[in-house]
């Protein structure tokens, strides 16, 4: 096994004259930020080492969570072994699907799955309706999947994302160097990240995550650790604490650069670059000699830059840069921020991978410079928005009603939940004032309703005799609704614009 296989917090901690503990402290403080992995490969399939060595070296190198996922085996988290492992350290149970019979380089990485998936029938005739059937034998074992690695083999385009049912999430970068995540120079093949444009543009909903797809665990390998990963938000780090984030879409995918902070909050997209993570984590991967997960370009400009992208890839707004912010408005339906750091490169940066050609290519074409990134989640201004401000859950021709209990796409289930909380989908009537529409249904006992704004303040306050209602006149602002439902009382925040 290569000396340079493991690398000790110890070792780093001498190399960039840190105290050992500060190291830990960088991505998991008082903003709540966790490192994971969530693809990855040991001998129980197709990788180098053992899930306990595997685990090991990811534990070892500041992550908080991991999901080993063999092919077609389950790897049970809580049989992994780390030592000396330390506290808030997690291994997620998990699995990599692929059929043994069609559609084979199309894979499926499941995470928190009770069980191993088994298979499919064969009774599909489209890539589409295949990862349909793999996400519904997902769901039966309690796991969230994600489609992994599109511009491989599988070549999944936009159009096949757009008729794949159930999948939230898919690798926006995966940190294999066959996995194409920047589109192949020449070929006419579209980068990952296009592809996402292209599928939210058309009214797709898919949040990105980053990853290793750890085979090789020694130095270079096509397949290496630390190249891609998912930094998660979460107030409780626990694997329902995880699962959530990914569901909601608290997370940013990165390749190494790391950030203090990044929300969407009440339509204001802000982003704040952590300098010294991003060039402490450059620095230690340039140290293990591991393939470089960077992409190289002929020219840039060092440093950082951080730019919102809109509806077909349209960057809306840059700032060079490690601090920025931008106003959503509904003039776009998504808006995204991309933060990338250029550097020069050197003899002393990571290695391009040679058994693919990338360093002679690089080296032919004179790229001198390589970008790093981090991708943060688009917020939607449209019906695929969640939780307060733009959406409530089910959808007729002209409202959108709130429910956060059953399946959005079952309107029977929307009546029984017992209210609908809606508004007019241009959230401003012809008087340019915002109204919310309130509705009990028959076998609810409803309460009093208080509506306040930010400040506290009671802007309307009805009693319980009625079984709908409809505030009107209210100007742009942030607003709290309390009511309370058969004895259940129920705070939901909204906004009109």
């Amino acid at each position: 096994m290569s000396s340079k296989l493991y690398i000790s917090l110890m070792s780093l901690s001498i190399l960039f004259c840190l105290p050992v503990s500060s190291f830990s402290q960088m991505y998991t403080g008082s903003k709540g930020w966790y490192k994971g992995n969530t693809h990855m490969h040991t001998t129980r399939s197709d990788g180098e080492i053992s899930p306990n060595e595997a685990a090991q070296l990811y534990h070892d190198n500041d992550y908080d969570y991991i999901v080993i996922t063999d092919h077609r085996k389950f790897v049970n988290g809580s049989s992994v072994s780390v030592s000396q492992r330390r506290t808030g350290f997690l291994i997620v149970s998990g699995e990599e699907f692929n059929s043994l019979t069609g559609y084979e380089p199309n894979h499926t990485t499941v995470m928190n799955s009770t069980d191993v998936l088994g298979d499919i029938d064969n009774n599909y005739s489209s890539k589409w309706e295949f990862y349909n059937k793999i996400y519904n034998l997902a769901i039966s074992k309690g796991a969230l999947p994600f489609i992994n690695h599109p511009n491989w083999l599988s070549l999944i385009t936009a159009d096949d994302f757009l008729k794949i049912q159930g999948f939230k999430h898919f690798e926006l970068f995966n940190a294999c160097q066959d996995t194409d995540n920047y589109g192949i120079y020449g070929t006419g093949m579209p980068s990952v990240e296009q592809i996402w444009d292209d599928v939210l543009t058309r009214g797709g909903k898919y949040y990105g995550v980053g990853s290793d797809d750890t085979h090789n665990y020694s130095a270079p390998g096509a397949c290496n650790p630390f190249g891609g990963w998912t930094m998660l938000k979460t107030n409780t780090f626990d694997v329902d604490g995880i699962i959530t984030a990914y569901e909601q879409g608290d997370i940013y995918t990165t390749n190494g650069v790391i950030l203090l902070d990044i929300s969407d909050s009440l339509g204001l997209y802000s982003v704040n670059v952590d300098t010294a993570s991003t060039l402490y984590e450059l620095h230690r991967r340039d140290s293990l000699g591991y393939v470089n997960p960077a992409r190289p370009v002929k020219k840039g400009t060092t440093g950082f830059k951080i730019e919102f992208i809109g509806p077909d890839g349209e960057i809306i707004e840059t700032t060079r840069g490690g601090s920025a912010a931008f106003q959503v408005t509904n003039e776009y339906a998504y808006v995204r921020a991309r933060v990338t750091y250029t550097r020069t490169i050197t003899a002393a940066t990571a290695p391009y991978d040679d058994a693919l050609g990338q360093d002679r290519y690089v080296s032919e074409n004179n790229l001198t410079m390589e970008e790093y990134y981090a991708w943060g989640q688009p917020f939607f201004t449209d019906k695929r928005r969640n939780g307060p401000a733009l959406v409530f859950g089910c959808m007729d021709s002209s409202y959108f009603e709130y429910n956060e209990k059953v399946n959005v796409s079952d309107s029977t289930a929307c009546k029984t939940m017992g209210i609908s909380i809606r508004q007019n989908q241009n959230w401003m009537t012809e008087s340019g004032k915002g109204y919310i529409y309130i509705k009990f249904h028959s076998d609810v006992k409803p309460g009093n309703i208080v509506l306040s704004n930010i400040a506290g303040k009671i802007i309307r306050k009805i009693d319980n005799k009625w079984e709908e209602c409809r505030i009107e006149g209210l100007s742009a602002g942030i607003y709290f609704l309390t009511l309370h439902i058969n004895n259940n009382k129920v705070s939901k925040r909204l906004v009109v614009y």
